[in-house]
This record gives structure tokens, sequence and C-alpha cells, in this order.
């Protein structure tokens, strides 16, 4: 009944958003998740494997980001259709994280309504609700509870290390790393806290579940290693690694959702005020649960938990505790951003612990001066806010949406009041033998469900899914053209839309949109120079620096270089720029269209070249002395290779095929010299000239090119990632491997 009663909870909770057109769209969600995914599925009906994304930062790797969940088992959801496989892709994996905390807690020797609870407050956490609109946190964090489950079956009978690793493997391809490595972290302790306190020595098992999980992942982690490798993660600072600590004043957060602001609300800017981090929109687990935590603090059969949920804590405090300094130098740990991910073992302990505890006060080991207390401390907080309103107004009176989040705060404090008024009624009732045991149960989980749905309720907000198919006139203006070209975003407009600029987040989306803004263009399949992603490759990150941090007019000719034909900014240009042609503008106060009238083709002809192997020169002299039309600059110096004096322009090229993992170019050489493509470079693209294969030279610091004959060439570049292929044998290997160890070693278990 439960498990179905459940399922039914999380129905109702997206009821609005199932039985409608209306979806989701905050932060990520509509501008990065929404249309990659949708990118990725017009892939795949033109028969597309998607290795490669030729759309973004001058092409990037497709498959080998882990954010894109290409090959994540549950996107399978997405050919029911797209948008309702969006909505069948998120309740299944709350449906996922509420059944396996319950076969978790279960085997634990919960209670039926003990694991129940622990199900709800897990399901419908903050830390849940939250991560919808970072779609990879909430998919790898859903996996959690059943890898913990098969983890603890696998102790006693290795059969079950293979579900525990595969499990894994799903989490891992969910595409969030830090959800990945914090669960091999609270495996590794448990590991050790068996061996040291329950006598059993299976720290092989734990071996065998993380070998199993890695292996059966390498056809991905093959591919994602070596795109990190090549990305600017490798150079992150302490500072830029603890981006978004859990600052300690924050556990006020668990009391009162709304005491700091909201990064959802109106109340952005007073959640800039308080320095808190808007990575994670609420951590509240509801007012009842934290009351429940606090008694399970007593209980030394829970030590485990208890010293996860403090270690866990300690390390969401990234910059805020010294700890995580010396934490950052393990294996890999610097790849990882924002220490707040780290809550995840927050709230799933805090489910376990709470869980437990509700078993424990329906058991009548009574806490009612504990509930009393905090009962009297909201009540308390709520007269003192309505006295003092205005005095705290005329503080805050100069920051936006002040008004609204003290009356946010006063309604909080009131209901959750109510909650504590109601529980400690029927508390006291319970006591006093005066209702039954059914009846306080099903009272304090209803209170729980009313607290949560009233607050995890406003940290999505949903919108008409036709936002989406909206055209902005931008689009409309380039529109569809035979010929290949970029999008060049200034950055001044890119950084106008980091935060919020309007009222309501729909309206930000919507502005977002008509600047065509990073992805949002990926729909129309539009080429940006730039992209919003979180891993960006290194030479690509060095080079777009140099345009960006120098004024417009001394690197025209670079973005003349990388084929931006169209200019948008939210300011215009100064008329004397010629260069430039305004197509489109929406008023003084923008968007702006130019095109940009010197661009160079995607492809194209030069016959000479010069060698410049250090980093800084070759920056330097492409900004102040190359020239785009008639010259590359390489970083080796090509073998057998006579320059030639032939201008560039005599030459002709023509790309015949253009396609994520493949481009054909028809070639008529008036010399030797070489071709050059403004793609990036990245390994496992190969050349091809007449079946035979040439070399791909690293050109203008991160872009192709090939040398080449005088005379009429078919050229075909392909993106062939071995790698990928290795990983798949490796992994293929690993599971066969695996199922023949468990079949012989369950003769010894």
């Amino acid at each position: 009944m439960y498990p179905i009663l459940l399922i039914f909870l999380v129905f109702v909770f997206f009821l609005k958003v199932i039985f409608s057109d209306e979806i989701f769209f905050l932060r990520d969600f509509g501008a990065y998740f929404y249309p990659i995914r949708h990118l990725n599925l017009s892939f795949i009906k033109s028969f597309i494997f998607p290795f490669w994304n030729p759309y973004i930062d001058f092409g990037v790797p497709f498959l080998a980001d882990l954010q894109a969940q290409i090959l994540y088992p549950p996107s399978i959801f997405f050919v029911f259709g797209f948008n309702i496989g969006f909505k069948m892709f998120i309740i299944f994996h709350f449906v996922l994280s509420g059944l396996g905390i319950y076969v978790l807690t279960r085997h634990l020797g919960f209670e039926k309504y003990s694991s129940f609870a622990a199900s709800i407050i897990y399901t419908f956490s903050g830390y849940l609700v939250s991560s919808i609109d970072i779609l990879i946190v909430f998919s790898s964090y859903s996996w959690l509870p059943l890898i913990f489950y098969f983890w603890l079956k696998s102790i006693d009978s290795l059969k079950y290390s293979l579900f525990a690793g595969l499990f894994l493997c799903f989490q891992f391809l969910g595409g969030e790393p830090t959800v990945f490595y914090g669960t091999i972290i609270c495996l590794f302790f448990h590991t050790i806290y068996i061996a040291l306190f329950e006598k059993i020595y299976r720290i092989k098992r734990f071996i065998v579940v993380i070998l199993i999980g890695i292996s059966l992942s390498l056809f991905q982690a093959l591919l994602f290693l070596e795109f990190c490798l090549s990305s600017t993660r490798t150079y992150f600072t302490i500072s830029e690694i603890t981006l978004y600590s859990f600052a300690p004043w924050e556990i006020l957060r668990l009391f009162i959702p709304s005491i700091f602001g909201s990064p959802v609300d109106e109340t952005y800017e007073i959640c800039k005020f308080f320095s808190v981090q808007m990575w994670l929109e609420s951590p509240y687990i509801g007012i009842i649960p934290l009351l429940l935590l606090l008694v399970s603090f007593k209980e030394r059969k829970l030590l485990f938990f208890i010293f996860l949920l403090f270690f866990s804590f300690i390390i969401s405090l990234g910059k805020y505790t010294p700890i995580y300094d010396i934490i950052s130098s393990l294996p890999f740990f610097g790849l990882l951003r924002y220490p707040v991910k780290f809550l995840f073992l927050f709230t799933f302990v805090c489910s376990i612990l709470i869980g437990y505890s509700f078993s424990v006060i329906v058991e009548k080991r009574f806490y009612f001066k504990l509930f009393f207390i905090f009962t009297l401390f909201f009540l308390f907080g709520t007269v003192f806010i309505l006295l003092f309103k205005d005095a705290i107004l005329s503080f805050f009176d100069v920051y936006r949406g002040s008004l609204f989040w003290i009356d946010t705060i006063l309604k909080d404090l009131f209901f959750i009041s109510l909650i504590l008024v109601f529980f400690l009624f029927f508390y006291y009732l319970f006591k006093k033998n005066l209702i039954e045991k059914n009846v306080f149960i099903f009272g304090s989980i209803f209170l729980i469900v009313f607290d949560l749905f009233y607050f995890q309720e406003r940290l999505i907000p949903t919108t008409s899914a036709k936002i989406y198919e909206a055209k902005p006139r931008i689009a409309e203006s380039i529109g569809k053209q035979d010929e290949i070209f970029r999008v060049y975003i200034t950055p001044r407009t890119r950084l106008e839309f980091m935060e919020p600029i309007a009222r309501t987040h729909e309206e930000c989306f919507l502005k977002r949109l008509i600047y065509l803004m990073p992805n949002l263009g990926l729909m129309d399949k539009v080429f940006y120079a730039s992209g919003y992603r979180s891993i960006v490759i290194k030479d690509y990150a060095q080079f777009m620096w140099v345009i960006e941090v120098n004024p417009f007019l001394p690197v025209s000719h670079l973005i003349s270089l990388i084929n931006s034909k169209y200019i948008i900014s939210s300011r215009p240009f100064d008329e004397k720029m010629l260069m430039l042609k305004l197509i489109f503008h929406n008023g003084a106060n923008g968007p702006f269209l130019y095109e940009n009238t010197s661009c160079l083709p995607r492809a194209f002809f030069v016959s000479k070249y010069k060698v410049i192997k250090d980093r800084i020169e070759r920056l330097e002299y492409m900004l102040d002395k190359l020239d785009i039309e008639n010259e590359i600059v390489l970083e080796e110096e090509p073998k057998k290779i006579q320059k030639s004096e032939v201008k560039s322009q005599e030459s002709r090229v023509k790309i015949t095929d253009y396609q994520p993992n493949k481009v054909v170019i028809e070639v008529d050489a008036k010399s030797s010299g070489f071709l050059f493509l403004s793609d990036t470079y990245y390994p496992g693209w190969k050349a091809y000239i007449r079946n035979q294969e040439v070399k791909i030279y690293k050109a203008n610091h991160c872009f192709r090119a090939i040398f080449m004959q005088e005379g009429k060439h078919i050229v075909e570049f392909r993106y062939i990632p071995k790698i990928f292929y290795i990983g798949t044998v490796a992994s293929i290997f690993s599971l066969l491997m695996t199922i023949c160890i468990i079949c012989l070693g369950q003769k010894n278990d």
C-alpha cells in the first residue's frame, strides 16, 4: 500500500504539469537541458549518432559531455514525444527516488510507516525538487538509495554486487560526477565502518562494486575523461572550485526557507545581500522532519549515518572550512565545482535518520518539551517580525523585493507555526492515549506532506511549452541560408543576461529568447561562436579570451576569422565600423543585429604559414599581425612542405556536406598550401584525401588545417573517437567477466 501511495503523491505533486501543456523552464532547464535534448533528438531522427555538436564553441564533443545524457537509459522516455517524454523522465526519477529509499529503509529494519515517511522526505526534499532545473544532479541523485541498498545486500552475497555496480554505472551516466564521487565516498566510509565496528572484513566487496560500476561506464567514461583533461577544468583555482559554498548561516534555511530570500522569486537581490549561494534553491526537508532529526542523534546504532551527516555538511561548506583545501587534493576532486552539491548526501542521510526517529516517537519515547519549545520559538518569531516589520523594511528598502521578502517570511513563519501546533496537538493526544497509533501516524504524515508540498511547489515554476516554440525576430532576420556561418554575441550582452533582468523568471527567459542567447538557438540549428556549457575546451577558451578582453575593433579580424557573419548586441555599435551592417533592431533597448561584411567562410585555402610554438607569442601575433585571409599560424613545423607565394584567393573552396560527425570539402588549389577549417581541433578527428589519411594540424591556436598539393581534391573530415570503441569493448568484456566471476563466486559465499 505505501509504495502505491507514494506514487500517487508524486502524481499529485506534478498534477498541473501532467494534465496540461505546462513544462519547466527555470535556469539551466530552459537555457541548457531543453535545447540540448532537442538537438540530440533531432540527430537521432536524422540517423546521426551524436558524437559531435558543431553548433557551439566552434564544435565540441557531444557524447563525451555527460550533461547531454545521450546514453543514459531513462532517456528512452523521449521516444514518446519530446515534452511528454520530459515529464515522464522527471516523474520516473521521483518515483525511483521514493521507492529506492523505501526499499532501503525496509532492509534496514524500519517499520513500513517509518519507511514511507523517509521516502516522502527524500522524494519531496528541497534538494531533489530544486535540482529539477539541474537535470543531471536530479538524475544521478535518484539512484543513490538503490545503490546503497544493493551495496548492503552485496556485503553478504556477491551476486548483488552486479546490481550495485550497474546502478552506479547508471548514476554516472546520469551526468553529475559530484554525486557519483560522493556516492563512492559514502560506500567507502561504510566499508570502513563495518570493518571496524561490526568485525566484518568485506573491503574486497567495495572494490568489486566500484570496479563493476566504473568498468561498465568505460564506453562513456573514457570520452568524458579525455574531454575534461582537454578543458579549462584542469586549471581551476581553489576559488573557482569552491564557488557556491553553503554558508554556515544558511543552516537557518532548514528552519525557514525564505529567511535569506530566494533565487526563484522576487527576493533575488536579498539573496545576494546575505551572500548565500544560489545554486541550491532550498535545502528544506520540512519542519517536523527537522525536529525528528534531532531525536536521532541519541541513537548509537545510527552512528555511521550521523557521521556521514556531519561529514557531508562540512564538505558542503566549501570555502568556509579549511578541511575543503585538504579534500580538494584527492584524485579528480579538483575537477568538481560547487561544494553545496554535496548536500545530496546530507539529505539522503536525513531521510534515513528521520525515518528511524519517526518510529521512535510512535513507540511513545516522547520528546514533548523539545517540540513545544520549537513551537514557541516560531510563534515568537512570527510576532516579532510582525511588530518590527517597518523597521526591517527601512533597512532593506534599497533592495528590490524587500517588501515581498518580509511578507513571505511572515507567511512562512505563520504556516510553520501552524504545522507545529497541529503536530503538537496530535502528539499530546497520542501521548495521553486519546487517539490511536494509526491516527497519529496518518496525521503526522499528512502534516509532513502538506508542509513539503507548500514550500517545494514554489521551487519549480512552469510555463506553457509553447514558449520554446517561439521564434524570435532575430532568428527570422537571419533566416535559412545556403551558406554556413556563426552568430557572435558580444560579451557585454551575455554578461547582462547572467542575472535576472526582469520581474519574473518567465520574463527573463523570454528576454533571453529575444536575444537568441546561447543555447536557445540550437532548436533552429544556429551555429554559435560561444555557448552555454560547464566544460570548455582549453584552447578555445584562450582564443576567445583574446577576443573578449579587447575592444571590438582590434579583434574584428579574429571575429571574421571564426566565421561570425552575424553579431548580436544589446547596445548599438559606432557607425564608423564600416564592416558592420545593421540588419535589425528593436528600438533603443535592443537587441541589435549586425551583419559582418568582412566575415570569412567556414573553410578557405591559404598558401602561407608561420610556426609559433609559444602560446602567448602565438596569440599576440594573431591579435596584431595575422593576415587572416592568406596565412595561418601553426604550433609545429610541417615536414617536407615548401612555402608558396600564390595568393590564397585564387584557390576555390566549397563545403559540399556539413554534418555533425563529417565535413566534406571540394578544393581547387592553385598551389600547394593549407585548407583551413574554423572548427575545433580535437582528438578523434581524422582527415582523408582520396581515402588516404592526412595529418590535421592545429592552426590559429584551436582550429584545423591540412596540407595539400596543387590540384583538385575532395577532403573529408570525420570524427572517429577510437576511445569510444575501446571503452565499449572494455565495458562489454567487463560485464561478461563480472557475470562469470559472480556465478563462480556464489559457491564460496
